[in-house]
């Protein structure tokens, strides 16, 4: 696949007027999981004083809620936490809805889940319960710890797959940032039980409905044009791109050290190549 090198930007600045709307990334854009980026808060700050609307799209599989509170516990004023949208949150939807849902034809609405020490949020207020996986309907996957391994899943992936149990994906990030650490992500759980031929529902980016979501909470009409911040080019850049929205892809996150050995221009091109989405703008960081 040939792509057209993308333009390298130093400042927010160079592009805001471009843009009716803005999408963010979380990790890696605006903080690493452990503290605020410094530079991001003034480029948050630059927005809200442009009048430029926006939504922090996140492949959390936590609920949007818990993600607000934790963004002000980091340190971000309330007025930016409010404006998230989880892949947590996509997921709950699904799993409340009775009919309008790829989840509402499973019969047998128990789960085994894949989260986070004590963690089952997203079947909270929904019809499906919390069960062993040789006795589940379904596997939720929703999050991992920062030590996380694929051998610490496996033998219950393969009863799942033994068992033909569809999936549903909370946090389709192959990769997990915590402070400088990078960590095993859930997508990866879910990519391999797809290769392995089992049934994966999706939710987050790079799915379409990640991103239609976004712009429905914008209330984002066709005639605006918007732009997708995100550091990860398989689920940001690639999937606003299929979403038909430009891109500015931050080089300091997920592939950083990936971009910084050598020449910058080859090593993204390799990496466009290798995943088929070459951004329309890069920046280091995001920032003004």
């Amino acid at each position: 696949m040939t792509h057209t090198l993308s333009q390298r930007l130093s400042s927010l600045r160079q592009i805001i007027d471009n843009y009716d709307y803005f999408i963010l990334d979380q990790w890696g854009v605006l903080h690493d999981g452990v503290a605020p980026y410094a530079h991001a808060l003034p480029a948050l700050a630059l927005l809200e004083e442009q009048g430029k609307p926006f939504v922090i799209l996140s492949n959390s599989g936590k609920r949007s809620a818990p993600n607000q509170a934790r963004l002000v516990r980091l340190g971000f004023p309330e007025s930016i936490s409010r404006h998230i949208l989880t892949s947590g949150e996509l997921a709950w939807r699904a799993l409340s809805e009775t009919v309008d849902s790829p989840l509402a034809a499973i019969g047998d609405k128990s789960c085994f889940i894949i989260a986070q020490p004590g963690e089952n949020g997203l079947i909270q207020e929904t019809p499906w319960r919390e069960a062993p996986v040789d006795q589940a309907g379904m596997i939720l996957v929703a999050g991992l710890t920062a030590e996380a391994k694929f051998e610490d899943y496996s033998e219950a992936l393969a009863v799942g797959l033994e068992r033909d149990l569809p999936m549903a994906c909370a946090n389709l990030d192959f990769d997990a940032l915590f402070g400088t650490k990078t960590a095993f992500g859930p997508g990866r759980l879910a990519h391999w039980y797809a290769e392995q031929g089992g049934t994966v529902h999706r939710f987050g980016k790079p799915e379409p409905s990640a991103f239609s979501g976004a712009q429905a909470m914008l209330g984002v009409n066709p005639d605006m044009r918007g732009i997708m911040v995100g550091d990860s080019l398989y689920h940001d850049i690639a999937g606003a791109m299929r979403a038909g929205i430009d891109t500015l892809f931050v080089t300091s996150g997920i592939h950083g050290a990936a971009l910084t050995d050598g020449d910058f221009d080859r090593n993204l091109k390799a990496l466009s190549d290798k995943i088929g989405a070459m951004p329309t703008y890069t920046i280091h960081q995001f920032g003004v």
